[in-house]
């Protein structure tokens, strides 16, 4: 039963806590916060450009693979042990939602935003992945989907730093201590410009899903602190972890091409 953007598999506990994590921050009381975000693994767009209508490029053998095995990367995995309360986010492309779910442990629900999704290239369609999340029984939230209809069209850097600040208050504002999230590696560029490192926006520019640098590595894991802005408000911004020697762990990494 699909209902309101949400899959419904007759477990209505489920639900419940799907609408618990979108609850805003400030009701829990306000405190930094982890934020942990992979590209996703090697696609079919990277390989034989294989495309299937309405869903774009699923993963490879090899980037499922490197989905799985990232649950072992030391950032990733260190999180979800220090986490008591996690939230899994995916954009509105298979193949982050494949990666998501290939990682999160088993069962986990996942959260759909389509303002992650990658730099000039096509989504897929909300009504397919529904079904694609309800043949698999596994719980997700698509509401963003369903509210957002430009999150059906490309996502051109322009746009995704116009909603920048939108994207980082509804990540800071899940009722979750630790976000994990499978995006793509333009994004990567872009929240790494919010972080504060001055030459990421020209990495975004110049991201693979132009086709003019390398880019992000498939699964490759980075991991940023969510600050509320102040006691009183639901704003939040980036920075990268203070004690942060080594900025990103790779893992698997294939050639990277587009998104």
């Amino acid at each position: 039963q699909v209902a309101q953007g949400k899959i419904c598999l007759q477990r209505p506990c489920i639900l419940v806590a799907l609408r618990a994590m979108t609850l805003s921050a400030h009701q829990q009381g306000l405190r930094e916060k982890r934020l942990i975000v992979a590209r996703h693994g090697q696609g079919h767009h990277q390989t034989d450009g294989k495309y299937v209508p309405g869903y774009g490029p699923f993963l490879t053998d090899l980037g499922l693979l490197q989905a799985k095995r990232m649950s072992s990367n030391p950032i990733f995995a260190r999180a979800l042990h220090e986490s008591r309360k996690p939230v899994f986010v995916a954009s509105n492309m298979i193949r982050a939602v494949e990666t998501m779910v290939a990682a999160a442990p088993p069962g986990s629900p996942i959260l759909v935003q389509p303002l992650v999704r990658e730099l000039n290239c096509d989504p897929s369609v909300t009504q397919l992945l529904e079904l694609w999340f309800q043949e698999r029984r596994i719980p997700a939230d698509l509401n963003e989907c369903r509210r957002m209809h430009q999150g059906q069209k490309r996502l051109t850097l322009c746009a995704a730093m116009q909603h920048l600040g939108e994207v980082i208050d509804w990540l800071g504002n899940l009722d979750a201590d630790t976000i994990f999230v499978a995006s793509h590696g333009g994004f990567l560029s872009v929240l790494d410009y919010a972080a504060y490192s001055p030459p990421a926006l020209l990495c975004g520019v110049l991201t693979c899903s132009v086709g003019f640098c390398k880019g992000v590595d498939n699964c490759e894991v980075r991991e940023y602190r969510l600050i509320p802005k102040n006691t009183s408000s639901s704003q939040w911004y980036m920075r990268r972890p203070v004690a942060e020697v080594q900025p990103s762990m790779r893992l698997l990494a294939a050639p990277s091409s587009v998104g």
